[in-house]
């Protein structure tokens, strides 16, 4: 009896994990589906329903639903769980950013896309959003690198980055 238990035993593992293998496609349709309905939902948001770009903000918790494959995102992980989040609003607020003050104006004068109504900036104007700009990304780049490895950062850069934000909260 004792035999035939542990040989019994040994076939449900082995056929559970022939059944893992046999699953181990699902998670990586379930990130496609799950980026996929990030991008959909950032583009309905902006070109259907003319929202602004602080809608990342309420639509970047889908990202929550990513999970570790073997191929896609292999690197994530529970505690890299919120990386994907703070990555995905920087970088969007960051391109949308830099969209605005200078991708914009470049694409209308060559012709490349119809002229919008706001008009357009001055040199100094451009000058000084993109200095702005510049002065506020070594802050995010911390951020993430922080969501990325949750290592002890030093106090000192911290105190000495936050100065150069202030510019730019004060004049955005």
């Amino acid at each position: 009896k004792l035999a035939s238990a542990a040989m019994s035993s040994k076939a449900a593992v082995s056929a559970s994990k022939s059944q893992v293998e046999k699953l181990a496609w699902m998670p990586g349709i379930g990130n496609f589906a799950t980026i996929t309905g990030f991008l959909l939902s950032m583009y309905i948001n902006l070109h259907y329903v003319h929202g602004n770009e602080t809608g990342v903000f309420f639509l970047a918790p889908i990202l929550l639903l990513l999970h570790k494959d073997t191929r896609l995102l292999g690197w994530l992980s529970d505690d890299k769980r919120y990386f994907p989040i703070a990555a995905c609003v920087t970088l969007f607020l960051v391109g949308g950013a830099l969209y605005h003050v200078a991708i914009r104006q470049i694409l209308e004068t060559l012709s490349f896309m119809p002229v919008s109504h706001i008009p357009h900036q001055s040199f100094l104007g451009l000058l000084k959003n993109s200095l702005l700009l510049l002065a506020t990304c070594p802050n995010l780049l911390l951020f993430t690198r922080f969501l990325w490895d949750y290592g002890k950062q030093s106090e000192l850069l911290w105190m000495s980055l936050f100065p150069a934000s202030i510019p730019a909260i004060a004049f955005a």
